[in-house]
């Protein structure tokens, strides 16, 4: 499978992933993870997501404005289709980093298990099955009296 994005693309990606993700308050900017980076980040969102990988590479193609804050802002307002899937595959794709959800304190999911007691039918089941065997004698079918 020939990779969506090239050096060339991913170079831009890597721009505008920095200013859409800026870092602050303790975290990281997208560029300290390298999302971008080729088997990263990035490259997961667009294997799960055959839309974006569809999607990004025209938008990375279209791109005509500089890698700012106001070049961001100007193409949101003129190709919000666009700015979405370029805002999904960055925010996604940094949300995957294992430094960031370190930072997050975020293990991922995981299963757990819920205390049974008291819940549903299987305790009542259980005790049923423990008790001595109790039973009726079946009343005696008379003949006629």
């Amino acid at each position: 499978m020939t990779p969506v994005l090239d050096v060339a693309r991913r170079s831009a990606l890597a721009a505008l992933a920095d200013i859409l993700v800026p870092a602050g308050r303790g975290m990281p900017s997208a560029g300290e993870v390298d999302l971008c980076r080729a088997g990263g980040p990035v490259d997961r969102v667009l294997a799960i997501r055959p839309d974006l990988a569809a999607a990004l590479p025209a938008m990375l193609d279209a791109w005509t404005g500089p890698a700012t804050q106001d070049g961001v802002e100007a193409f949101a307002q003129g190709r919000p289709e666009s700015f979405a899937a370029l805002l999904e595959t960055v925010i996604g794709a940094y949300y995957l980093d294992r430094e960031v959800k370190r930072r997050l304190g975020y293990d991922g999911q995981q299963a757990l298990t819920l205390p049974r007691a008291g819940i549903g039918g299987e305790d009542h089941l259980e005790a049923l099955l423990e008790a001595p065997a109790r039973w009726r004698r079946p009343p005696a079918t008379g003949g006629a009296a």
